[in-house]
């Protein structure tokens, strides 16, 4: 009886560069051992050394590109923009139990199987950029929906989709609903997720009070003062934005140990 064991798969490390050229500078190879699988990242080739039994190529890859999508979405936070993604390219696949060898018969020390290219997409960097090393893998960060989600608001407003008040009240208020309770849910967010509950809260501030007609999220008396937001303000939104994105990950990584990360207070961000 056959007995398939994918040995390892093969990406490339591509930097996608629709509006400016992005190119690799000679960066040092890189190797990370992940418990099931360990990994080699060097000329731009990922190679991935299974080190559990999978059959199937499907239930590899299944495997190794949920950790490919943790690794890209960490990057993001040097980068901001979907600066790179792997592209695809094939399985080896042994036989543990191959049938007796008929004499004159070819035998094959491993399979390729190919499959159509599944690809993680990304955008744009906004600047040109030479990569001179390749961004370290997380160690603690796991890109769930919630993240990946903040991480697409966020590159909205980035390309002028969406205004920064916008962007900021929606991640607000996604972390307050991940804690599944209604009453107290902003409390409950500062609790869970060890961040300051005033550092939610000027957040919150920020993206409901400030902004013209133009860019505010709310007109009603009493709520906007119709002052636009400073630029010190902006940045410190996308500031305290991208922290809520990293520690999403870091609790959504393992949700028992959340007590353990350390808390984020208003020293952490830029003074406004």
């Amino acid at each position: 009886m056959n007995d398939p064991h994918v040995e390892r798969l093969r990406y490339h490390l591509k930097a996608n560069s629709v509006y400016y050229p992005v190119q690799f500078e000679n960066p040092l190879p890189l190797f990370k051992d992940c418990g099931d699988f360990s990994i080699r990242l060097e000329n731009e080739n990922l190679t991935v050394e299974m080190k559990e039994h999978y059959a199937t190529e499907e239930a590899a890859k299944k495997k190794v590109e949920e950790f490919l999508r943790d690794w890209l979405n960490w990057a993001r936070f040097d980068f901001e923009w979907d600066l790179l993604y792997f592209k695809y390219e094939r399985a080896e696949v042994i036989d543990r139990n191959p049938p007796p060898t008929v004499p004159g018969q070819c035998t094959l020390g491993c399979l390729n199987a190919g499959t159509s290219p599944r690809t993680f997409k990304a955008t744009s960097t906004p600047l040109p950029l030479k990569v001179s090393e390749y961004p370290a893998p997380p160690t603690r960060f796991k890109a769930t929906t919630e993240v990946e989600t903040m991480w697409f608001r966020y590159q909205q407003y980035l390309q002028d989709k969406e205004t920064c008040q916008s962007f900021g009240y929606f991640c607000l208020t996604l972390m307050e609903s991940s804690t599944g309770i209604k009453k107290n849910a902003r409390k409950e967010a500062s609790r869970i997720y060890k961040i300051k509950e005033d550092v939610l809260r000027k957040l919150s501030e920020l993206t409901t009070v400030t902004g013209t007609q133009r860019d505010a999220r709310k007109l009603k008396l009493g709520c906007s003062t119709g002052v636009p937001l400073t630029l010190v303000e902006r940045q410190w939104i996308c500031k305290a934005v991208k922290m809520l994105i990293r520690r999403k990950g870091e609790y959504d990584f393992d949700t028992a140990a959340g007590s353990s990360l350390e808390q984020i207070t208003m020293n952490d961000l830029p003074k406004l």
